[in-house]
């Protein structure tokens, strides 16, 4: 069987609400949700293995990756956005 195979629709069905997610939790911080358009990157990183190599490839991969980690893991503003006031 081919699992590798699976796992990429797998990984493509929880693509779009993955990057809504990120995209709300984006706007609790006070960044813009296009930010969550960085994810495809980590979706085409065997694209940027042709363009720069692996190492080149790793390295946007783990940028990335700790990027969101950090913007994730920050506290939410207390004061409203534009789209509502803060849950806590």
């Amino acid at each position: 069987m081919c699992y590798g195979f699976y796992c990429f629709i797998c990984s493509c069905i929880f693509l779009l609400p993955s990057i809504a997610v990120t995209a709300r939790r984006l706007h609790d911080i006070g960044l813009s949700g296009w930010w969550a358009s960085l994810i495809i990157l980590t979706y085409i990183s065997p694209l940027l293995m042709l363009i720069g190599g692996i190492f080149f490839a790793l390295i946007v991969y783990i940028m990335i990756c700790i990027l969101f980690i950090v913007w994730c893991s920050t506290d939410t503003k207390p004061q409203g956005n534009e789209w509502g006031l803060p849950a806590k």
